[in-house]
């Protein structure tokens, strides 16, 4: 895909999390995102002309929103939870399983030529052997993600994101952040900034990638490949 003349329609599942809020930052930014929906439960909070923020109660069922998914180029899906905030194995498959697929299938129907951005994480298993059940689930919904018959799907596994601006009711995070960042960064395998983590998966829609597992040290490459276009209103 050419960086001249582009005019990307986008959609963001968890744009309220430490990655996902970074992907809508950069998008925002770039003159060359046209259009950004952003499928969110809560209020985002973030004025700009070209943000389409629409209200979704039920991530099983994407019907009441389906007409916000048609002729999408792009998902960046980057929702998702902790297994250490969520306990129970069958709620965790819920949210990292479940709902991704619902959204791919419905991505499908209205938009079969997107291309689905998967954030999972580093140690993600696809064998189905791992002893952690997150990077089982992960791994599981990175195999399904293959076969549902969407134009491309590129699986995001980074390290430790570290949360470049801060976000509300995440203190404990931040503070945490600070300590480990400086460690982490020193090894370009283990961490990246969520602003570098937004413009890789920019960079990979612009340069038109449709596939590939992508971990730590290829998503550093593509946020230095980045370069900002056009002044596009970013996020007040």
């Amino acid at each position: 895909m050419s960086h001249t003349s582009v005019s990307l329609q986008v959609v963001i599942f968890g744009a309220t999390g430490t990655a996902g809020s970074a992907v809508l930052r950069e998008c925002l930014s770039d003159s060359r995102v046209a259009e950004v929906v952003a499928l969110t439960r809560r209020p985002l909070g973030v004025d700009a002309a070209k943000l389409r923020e629409v209200t979704c109660h039920d991530f099983h069922d994407l019907e009441p929103v389906g007409s916000h998914l048609v002729n999408r180029d792009a998902c960046f899906y980057c929702l998702g939870v902790s297994q250490a905030r969520v306990r129970d194995p069958a709620t965790y498959r819920e949210i990292t399983y479940d709902y991704t697929m619902a959204a791919a299938r419905a991505l499908l129907r209205r938009s079969p030529s997107c291309t689905f951005h998967f954030l999972t994480g580093v140690g993600t298993d696809q064998s189905g052997r791992s002893r952690m059940m997150w990077a089982r689930v992960k791994g599981e919904a990175e195999r399904a993600l293959a076969s549902v018959g969407l134009a491309g799907v590129v699986c995001w596994r980074p390290g430790f994101i570290h949360p470049f601006h801060p976000q509300e009711g995440r203190r404990f995070t931040e503070r945490l952040s600070r300590v480990l960042y400086p460690v982490l960064r020193r090894f370009p395998g283990l961490a990246v900034s969520s602003v570098e983590f937004g413009r890789a998966m920019l960079q990979a829609t612009l340069e038109g990638m449709r596939q590939g597992v992508l971990g730590n040290r290829d998503i550093l490459a593509l946020a230095d490949r980045y370069q900002p276009q056009g002044t596009a209103r970013g996020p007040s």
